[in-house]
């Protein structure tokens, strides 16, 4: 009985030896990108300066976080301590962390919030809360 061998035996078309043109490790890959050459920047022109977004991103951080503050202060989440209460608090105390930052948003909800809540109570003939 004839069994029919099911790998083929025919040489392969891949070349394995050795030269230049032949290392298939480091060849290009059939789908990269040319190599390119950086080009050195003439001497009139100046350097692409990139632009960053760190002053950005920091106004705008401050700005949701005085945001925040206000609104907690202004829905009674946070609220300020008497003398007593805060002399009776510990250094480390969440109360007494409360009361400072309460203190924060009245702070910056008198020269934010306030005005534009006024404003709009006079468009809309509404009382400021």
């Amino acid at each position: 009985m004839l069994m029919v061998n099911p790998v083929s035996v025919a040489q392969s078309r891949v070349n394995f030896r050795a030269g230049e043109g032949n290392n298939v490790l480091e060849r290009q890959g059939a789908y990269s990108k040319p190599a390119e050459t950086a080009a050195a920047p003439a001497a009139d022109e100046k350097p692409v300066k990139k632009s960053g977004h760190k002053l950005r991103n920091t106004i705008i951080g401050l700005v949701v976080a005085a945001a925040a503050l206000v609104t907690l202060k202004k829905t009674n989440v946070l609220k300020t301590l008497d003398a007593a209460a805060l002399a009776d608090a510990k250094f480390y105390s969440p109360k007494k962390l409360g009361h400072y930052l309460a203190v924060a948003g009245d702070a910056i909800a008198k020269y934010t919030y306030d005005p534009v809540a006024k404003l709009c109570s006079k468009w809309f003939g509404k009382k400021a809360a």
